[in-house]
């Protein structure tokens, strides 16, 4: 006999089903009453909620502190509910995201953008289907069972195919496996999609995308998704060589549409926010999206503070440098 589905309720009047098997952030997103989050592995920490009622079993290691645990709270990536709960769980707003799916993948295609960075096409099952926002990102699993979380560049599938840029690091098992023996025809698992970057997209005419490295993969899809065709991407830690390749692999990306700066110390700093008042009319963007690493984060938000970006929103997307995984 199958289990009765859990009730889960917020302090704030949400009430979500959790079936067997399923992690309070699956059941919410079933629900299309999403708990804030982006990783789903644990780490971004974006899907804290508080137990005040109810039980729950712990599956995954959480990045809480001992005082947020003693305080009940718990990471909704990371719980699964043992009795109906109630959670605090701050303002769900209802939104029809596209629902996690596992599904194969082949490699169509790796192509080369430098000898750092390259553009892989991956082939979706025909009756697959895959849908996702821009912003979104997937798991990718290779047949050694090496897991990594990337962003897909594009708004939507292209022709059944979906492209994520990728960065060599030398410490990454999986940037040893695409830039040492990945083929094409290669099989792999996909997982997703998962996150909700973009969501708010569709509310601004003029968001401002800052990426740094392979953060500038979710970016090139929320670009492609509304009309900044005047408003250049800045992105740091990328050389001319690669902004050059990128442009000409994505429709209306040219050179002169990418704003390049080799890294984002001070002066780098300095020189985007004075490329910005110059080159762009600062009083008409009214949101801006970043992603990268925490360390770059931080210090574009510490520049964002100043005039003439002080108050507009900002959505920042952090990014896990990989490690030997």
């Amino acid at each position: 006999m199958a289990k009765k589905p859990l009730v889960i309720s917020t302090t704030r009047g949400v009430t979500f089903s959790q079936q067997a098997g399923q992690t309070l952030l699956d059941a919410s997103i079933a629900s299309q009453f999403p708990v804030p989050h982006s990783c789903h592995s644990a780490k971004c920490r974006q899907c804290i909620v508080t137990v005040a009622e109810g039980t729950t079993h712990k599956f995954r290691d959480e990045n809480l502190t001992p005082g947020e645990l003693a305080s009940g709270c718990i990471l909704a990536c990371a719980r699964t509910a043992t009795s109906d709960l109630l959670i605090e769980a701050g303002e769900l707003v209802h939104k029809n995201i596209p629902p996690v799916v596992n599904i194969p993948a082949m490699v169509s295609a790796i192509k080369r953008l430098s000898s750092e960075l390259i553009l892989v096409t991956l082939q979706l099952p025909m009756s697959a289907r895959f849908h996702h926002l821009a912003g979104q990102h997937v798991a990718v699993t290779n047949s050694d069972g090496i897991r990594r979380n990337y962003s897909m560049c594009d708004a939507s599938p292209q022709d059944g195919h979906i492209r994520i840029l990728i960065r060599k690091h030398e410490t990454g098992l999986m940037s040893r496996y695409w830039f040492e023996y990945a083929a094409q025809g290669d099989l792999l698992t996909l997982e997703g999609p998962s996150g909700r970057f973009g969501e708010n997209i569709a509310r601004y005419n003029r968001p401002l995308f800052i990426a740094e490295k392979e953060g500038i993969a979710p970016l090139l899809a929320l670009k492609a998704s509304v009309n900044t065709t005047g408003l250049p991407l800045f992105w740091l830690g990328a050389g001319k060589g690669e902004v050059y390749n990128a442009g000409s692999e994505f429709d209306g990306l040219a050179e002169s549409h990418i704003q390049c700066f080799a890294d984002f110390s001070e002066t780098s700093m300095q020189a985007m926010q004075n490329t910005l008042i110059k080159e762009t009319d600062c009083s008409s963007v009214d949101a801006v999206y970043v992603c990268g690493s925490a360390a770059f984060l931080k210090q574009i938000k510490a520049l964002l503070k100043r005039e003439p970006f002080r108050g507009l929103p900002v959505h920042t997307e952090v990014f896990i440098p990989s490690g030997p995984r």
